[in-house]
């Protein structure tokens, strides 16, 4: 298989077989495509797209580095499974580390430029609700805290923050499905977005910090 081919309706271009085959995973486990708990098989993915398993075991270590998959014995290789207190811990590191990156925002990043980035990915994921399109609301949902957290300058809060939200992607796809959360996750992204814009880290800081509360507050009941 050559570079810039054609996988699972995706054209990946200038990127090594195991790259093309680390974000072909990474993707649908964070969709939910892949589900918790579920097994990967490197053959059926060998023989799927025609390469050998080198590539693969190699895309699979590195999302196992990343905490997306874990080796079980005797099984082999899966997703990575949260129960409701491995999420709850997860959220709670993210509230701590993202007030450490609104912080970080106000003294380091260019607030203009985030601005104008916060707000095209705001209209996009509002466009995907409105749609009814899950997907691409998810992925905007995601890329919200992703602009937030690489513009911060800290590059060990920066490394730090994004494992954490990372892992809490797989884990919030039931949260996120629930209509009252999605449109509570708009509502809180624009707030977020208004304080950045007020100059009010502080209001920026609470108002993240209820965002995780929130969802803490969930899978504490599930």
């Amino acid at each position: 298989m050559q570079e810039g081919v054609v996988m699972s309706d995706e054209i990946i271009v200038k990127m090594s077989l195991s790259d093309q085959i680390y974000s072909l995973l990474k993707k649908q486990i964070i969709n939910g495509q892949l589900k918790q708990g579920e097994r990967i098989n490197i053959e059926a993915i060998a023989k799927k797209y025609n390469v050998s398993r080198t590539p693969i075991r190699e895309a699979l270590n590195r999302l196992q580095q990343e905490g997306f998959v874990e080796n079980i014995h005797n099984v082999g290789p899966s997703v990575v499974k949260f129960e409701s207190e491995d999420i709850v811990e997860l959220i709670y590191v993210n509230r701590i580390l993202f007030s450490g990156v609104i912080e970080l925002l106000f003294k380091n990043c260019n607030m203009k430029l985030l601005l104008a980035e916060l707000k095209k990915c705001l209209d996009q994921q509002i466009l995907a609700h409105e749609n009814n399109d899950f997907e691409s609301f998810l992925n905007y949902s995601v890329e919200f805290h992703r602009i937030l957290i690489k513009n911060c300058g800290n590059k060990r809060i920066k490394q730090l923050t994004l494992q954490t939200q990372t892992q809490l992607d797989i884990g919030v796809l039931n949260y996120v499905k629930i209509e009252e959360n999605k449109e509570k996750g708009i509502n809180d992204h624009k707030k977020i977005y208004e304080a950045l814009e007020n100059n009010d880290m502080k209001g920026a800081i609470e108002i993240m910090e209820k965002h995780n509360v929130d969802a803490e507050e969930f899978y504490n009941k599930a």
